[in-house]
């Protein structure tokens, strides 16, 4: 699971540099990328829900914790 999250941002934000790690439903997700950087708190947790949204919708992650650094 922790590929196929990394993947979605990596097909979102080709510049980023991505780690997820699960334990249980709950994600971390560290993402390395001058596009988000450049955004606003909230519209890159925005960016990052978007890739991710069917798996919070059907429960596969109930928690998100989002770093991003330049």
């Amino acid at each position: 699971m922790e590929g196929t999250i990394e993947d979605r941002i990596m097909s979102a934000y080709p510049d980023a540099s991505v780690k997820v790690v699960l334990s249980g439903r709950n994600a971390q997700i560290k993402i390395s990328s001058v596009a988000l950087s450049a955004l606003g708190r909230v519209q890159q947790q925005k960016k990052i829900y978007a890739c991710i949204d069917d798996l919070i919708s059907e429960g596969v992650i109930h928690a998100v914790s989002i770093k991003i650094a330049k």
